[in-house]
């Protein structure tokens, strides 16, 4: 489920706000959570925060994130296949 912690700003300000766990963010990203806590041990992400035990994470480092591995290392995930039509 994707969470603001704000409901003010502009629309882009609001999506950087959007906080997700690494299993909400692999469900949106199409990949594995555990894909989501290597791109953390890599550096490609930050904590924003935590919910209970699980750990949060900003959807614009997200993106950002996923652009990145996708780039330097060729993987495609789900989401992006289906936008290119299954490649």
């Amino acid at each position: 489920m994707l969470r603001s912690s704000t409901t003010t700003g502009s629309p882009a300000a609001a999506h950087d706000d959007v906080l997700l766990t690494a299993i909400e963010a692999g469900a949106f990203f199409g990949v594995a959570p555990g894909t989501i806590r290597v791109w953390k041990k890599r550096g490609l992400l930050t904590e924003a925060g935590m919910r209970g035990r699980a750990k949060l994470y900003r959807f614009s480092a997200l993106a950002l994130a996923e652009r990145t591995a996708r780039t330097t290392t060729g993987y495609h995930t789900q989401r992006f296949a289906r936008v290119r039509g299954g490649e």
